[in-house]
């Protein structure tokens, strides 16, 4: 995760794709981007629990959130991803549906 230590002086940032990221083990460098809209972390398979989407709860301005290929998360994990990104968050599950 240390590589993407980056991400969090970009503040004014409002679209990021790390679609692919497998490096990616958990999303404590986000909260800092307060302007992000749209986030992708499609097939980032090192974000495998819940707790490694804990860092999502700090980025009020999301609409989209894409998850596809993320399948560590069950139903549970989900609403609890929902529960920190807020209702006025789409997301894009695992399998490629809206929730």
């Amino acid at each position: 995760t240390g590589a993407f230590r980056v991400l969090a002086g970009l503040a004014s940032l409002r679209e990021l794709s790390l679609t692919g990221c497998t490096g990616l083990g958990d999303t404590s460098v986000l909260p800092g981007l307060r302007q992000l809209e749209s986030l992708s972390l499609s097939g980032c398979t090192g974000l495998k629990e819940v707790g490694d989407f804990q860092g999502l709860a700090g980025l009020a301005s999301l609409k989209e959130l894409y998850l596809e290929g993320c399948f560590g998360l069950d139903a549970a994990a989900l609403r609890q991803v929902k529960r920190w990104v807020g209702r006025e968050c789409r997301i894009m599950r695992p399998h490629g549906e809206w929730m």
